[in-house]
């Protein structure tokens, strides 16, 4: 999969068929563009944006993004995309929409632009699909509208997701994304606290996204390529700690020799919610619920596939 910081950049002849959007957290009604594009001749590409729009027009009031922008381009190349075109939102965000759509065709051979039904675009988001249809007709240019996903009964969006995983409902979140949701940042040296009760943990720095509340959770840990199941914890540690006002994120991969991996990216993926943070009398009792915990992670992921989880590289 290549990645292109402008439109012109692509390699001359190529033709795409495209899809537009932020695609944060990606979901299933994500996919569903993804797999109505493919339908169209060329290659399946992205046009997305870099910073996402959110953090130009609403600096302060925008909530934590579900998915960093390195996750969503192993995302997008797990999906089998050819291309993306992240481009920078500033300096196109006044282009009227019909000029926005003008500038795609322009750029390379299109053969279809693939949006979902409630896609918005250009100057005021006053691009809708209706403006997309009509120029279609004129462009020659295919245009392809996904209708809503709908999951359990309800719409599947990033807004539900990001709900579900706001109250811990990691399982319910992953039924609705496309890879189960995921943390990803570099592993730190902490205090050895895990390694002296007999769990030695992976100290991971919180990224700047929506985490998961406080708790215990079973995960897959990607390092190096290599997936494990593990054990996370997320919170302040209060047994250790009990005026510990910094939230840490202890990842124990239970039976796997590691070598030194400090300053490494890990990916955690998370796919259940094992219990809530507590703080408990002693660390002998600590020890013993860290023991429990770990048999109930092994326990839910156990025969669970792991292999497609995406690693997710520095860009």
């Amino acid at each position: 999969m290549q990645v292109y910081r402008d439109l012109g950049a692509a390699p001359g002849g190529s033709r795409y068929s495209v899809v537009i959007g932020n695609f944060d957290g990606l979901h299933i009604g994500h996919r569903a563009i993804f797999d109505a594009a493919r339908g169209a001749p060329g290659e399946l590409a992205v046009v997305t944006f870099d910073p996402h729009p959110r953090a130009v027009l609403q600096p302060d009031a925008a909530p934590r993004m579900l998915t960093s922008f390195a996750e969503r381009l192993a995302f997008f190349d797990a999906l089998g995309v050819a291309a993306v075109f992240a481009l920078p939102f500033e300096p196109i965000r006044h282009l009227a929409p019909v000029a926005f759509l003008d500038m795609l065709s322009g750029s390379f051979p299109l053969s279809a632009v693939t949006v979902g039904f409630n896609f918005n675009f250009g100057r005021g988001q006053e691009g809708n699909t209706d403006i997309l249809l009509w120029w279609s007709k004129g462009s020659g240019v295919e245009a392809r509208i996904v209708p809503p996903v709908v999951h359990q009964g309800t719409r599947v969006s990033s807004s539900a997701v990001r709900e579900f995983i706001m109250s811990g409902e990691m399982a319910r979140a992953a039924e609705r994304l496309v890879f189960p949701y995921v943390v990803t940042g570099t592993v730190r040296r902490g205090r050895k606290v895990g390694g002296e009760l007999g769990f030695p943990t992976l100290n991971l720095q919180p990224p700047d996204k929506l985490l998961p509340p406080d708790g215990v959770y079973a995960t897959a840990a990607v390092l190096r390529g290599v997936r494990y199941p593990a054990v996370t914890n997320i919170g302040t540690n209060p047994t250790i700690d009990a005026e510990g006002a910094l939230r840490t994120i202890e990842t124990h991969i239970p039976d796997a020799a590691l070598p030194d991996l400090y300053d490494e990216k890990m990916a955690l993926y998370f796919l259940e919610r094992i219990r809530r943070e507590i703080r408990f009398s002693s660390r002998d009792k600590l020890r013993e619920r860290i023991a429990e915990d770990t048999a109930a992670a092994l326990d839910f992921l156990n025969g669970r596939d792991l292999t497609g989880l995406p690693d997710i590289k520095d860009i």
